[in-house]
């Protein structure tokens, strides 16, 4: 079992055979999930139950360090102070042989990016109200990132692929792998190559490499505008969802935007409200963004909705370094 350490349960070491029997020798029936740097397979470990399991990719045989690398950082993010009820939890690990294992509490409703984007006829359409509270789900994880953890983290890769539902359609992020940790103490941000998803990633850090709080805003409002809408960042023709957005508020039209699936099931006015949070969070100008608290007081109509331009802004690309 895992061990306690103060209140937080740390995750068990476990051994390769552990692993290869709950993932039947890394069998490719068993893949749930593929990203850059890892593949997941689902698997049942006792007494964790059904258990995600992410297996590193072994990138570079002359140079292990470069598999390395995604692997250290997540384990070393997820383990240093990472519990919360919207934070996908690390139940084990396992780095033996050439093998880099991490193992994680299973989500029985997979990605929300394929429950937005993947239906078929026979699957059920997200409600309102579940996106809605997924949306708050996110936030409430990013509040703890950003504002309540003992150092503040900067996910860098906030995108749906990125969000899991488990049986109750309660939201969790997880892949910490690109995350950026900061002592509070220290306000300088040094530059790094910029990674995360493209359509999810803020001008200025595409621009600069400097991973910021309002970067990781910038891709939560993305998330909340792909939510609304079901569609895609970019779809398969370059369209680009909050030009598509920002097309319509133009127009005073903005709850148009909404997604056709609901087939009109839901309050407008609340709607609204939720796509120009999405608009402030997505805003080019990373100056004009709230933070992710300011963003859920709006969404619940706790403060004033944000006043957005006629149109849409231009970027404006400045440097984003703490004074």
């Amino acid at each position: 079992q895992r061990f306690q350490e103060g209140s937080r349960m740390m995750p068990k070491m476990l051994t390769l055979n552990e692993i290869r029997s709950a993932t039947k020798g890394f069998s490719q029936d068993r893949i749930i999930g593929e990203g850059a740097s890892a593949s997941v397979y689902q698997g049942s470990i006792p007494p964790y139950g059904s258990v995600a399991i992410k297996r590193f990719n072994q990138e570079s045989r002359f140079d292990p360090s470069i598999s390395r690398i995604p692997f250290d950082r997540e384990f070393a993010t997820m383990v240093g102070c990472l519990k919360h009820k919207n934070l996908v939890q690390l139940q084990g690990w396992c780095c033996e042989k050439d093998e880099l294992v991490l193992v994680y509490e299973h989500m029985g409703k997979g990605s929300l990016d394929k429950m937005l984007h993947n239906q078929t006829s026979n699957s059920k359409t997200l409600t309102w109200e579940k996106r809605l509270s997924i949306i708050h789900g996110v936030a409430a994880a990013l509040i703890y990132l950003h504002e309540e953890c003992e150092c503040q983290i900067i996910h860098r890769d906030i995108k749906t692929c990125n969000i899991l539902l488990d049986d109750e359609f309660n939201a969790k992020l997880g892949d910490f792998g690109l995350a950026e940790v900061y002592k509070r103490s220290i306000t300088a941000r040094c530059a790094t190559v910029p990674a995360g998803t493209m359509g999810y990633l803020a001008p200025e850090y595409a621009f600069s490499g400097v991973p910021t709080v309002k970067t990781d805003v910038y891709s939560f409002g993305v998330v909340i505008l792909e939510v609304s809408c079901g569609r895609r960042p970019v779809d398969e023709e370059g369209a680009v969802v909050s030009d598509f957005v920002w097309g319509l508020w133009e127009k005073g039209m903005i709850a148009e935007a909404a997604d056709p699936k609901l087939r009109g099931r839901f309050d407008r006015a609340e709607m609204e409200r939720t796509l120009m949070v999405g608009l402030s969070s997505a805003h080019p100008d990373c100056e004009m963004r709230p933070t992710v608290r300011e963003a859920v007081r709006m969404l619940r109509g706790e403060s004033p909705l944000p006043v957005l331009p006629p149109r849409k802004p231009t970027v404006r690309i400045q440097s984003v370094l703490p004074e």
